[in-house]
């Protein structure tokens, strides 16, 4: 089992292009999932979809292609058919990366939650509805809008959601997991080029930044016992180096604003058009024709 990731990708779509009848759910593993927000509609792109060793720029324009496929995202008569290599080469006029969510899993028995870091308030354990404490716990960090980091017992997360037997769940001996969530408000590092390459090349190029962050607000309060997650290991030793220092070093590219839902849709369509007929013009551009073609790429996620 990858006890490490990425465990969602959220994409903010361009809404030039979108059907106003759009559905919830694009397959039925759930693997991907629309949903709005406010004027927007965002694309989560779940774990399930992802194959962590395969580039995962390539596999997000994988997903805007199948939403092409199923009349997700629409194009007027006067558009070309795009194909998949042009998407992938302007994901940017498609879609905008609004939020990343990495995580580690950790055995039974190796996550701990500080108990006078609990009174004082420096990680906050989550209520219900009721008003009963759940074992899930948020970094002091809502100045954000969101919390950052989340601590919570995926073992019971997996036995109340009961989407998986009860036997496989006992046989993955999970008990705790942490995430980082890293959106618009709290990270200006959300570019596409940040996203390209293996799941290994991603965390390369996050660790340093997540390092500063996890020091600043979970370092001391989750206490984690062993070196049970090698990704988890490799990210507190960069903990101890970088502490409250981020240098960047060119590693993260910053990120653009994502298409405005109020940007002029006539200019915008002009700038993909010219886009379009400027690959195709140019011979040394490579268009894939159809999906058949990413086979060659070894791209099967499914």
């Amino acid at each position: 089992m990858f006890n490490s990731g990425i465990d969602k990708i959220k994409l903010n779509l361009n809404p030039i292009f979108l059907n106003p009848n759009i559905p919830r759910h694009i397959r039925a593993d759930n693997s991907l999932t629309l949903h709005k927000a406010g004027n927007y509609t965002l694309l989560s792109i779940h774990a399930e979809y992802f194959n962590p060793f395969i580039d995962y720029k390539l596999q997000i324009a994988k997903a805007i292609h199948e939403l092409v496929e199923k009349k997700v995202i629409c194009f007027q008569n006067d558009y070309p058919v795009f194909t998949f290599m042009f998407i992938f080469q302007n994901l940017e006029y498609f879609a905008g990366v609004s939020q990343v969510e990495f995580f580690w899993d950790f055995p039974r028995g190796k996550v701990s939650i500080n108990s006078i870091a609990l009174t004082n308030k420096d990680i906050i354990q989550y209520k219900d509805k009721d008003g009963n404490l759940c074992e899930t716990f948020y970094s002091n960090d809502f100045e954000t809008g969101k919390s950052i980091f989340c601590t919570y017992n995926k073992y019971l997360k997996l036995l109340h959601d009961r989407h998986i037997n009860r036997k496989i769940i006992e046989e993955m001996n999970v008990e705790y997991r942490i995430e980082a969530r890293l959106t618009r408000d709290n990270c200006t590092y959300l570019d596409l080029a940040n996203f390209s390459g293996t799941f290994e090349d991603i965390f390369k190029r996050f660790k340093p930044l997540l390092a500063v962050l996890y020091y600043k607000y979970l370092y001391g309060y989750v206490e984690v016992i062993g070196k049970s997650n090698t990704y988890f290991s490799r990210l507190m030793r960069q903990v101890e180096k970088e502490k409250t220092k981020y240098f960047n070093r060119n590693r993260l590219k910053k990120s653009e604003l994502i298409h405005d839902i109020n940007e002029d849709k006539e200019q915008l369509k002009v700038k993909i058009l010219e886009k379009y007929n400027q690959d195709m013009n140019n011979e040394k551009t490579t268009i894939l024709t159809d999906m058949n073609d990413i086979e060659m790429m070894d791209l099967d996620v499914s």
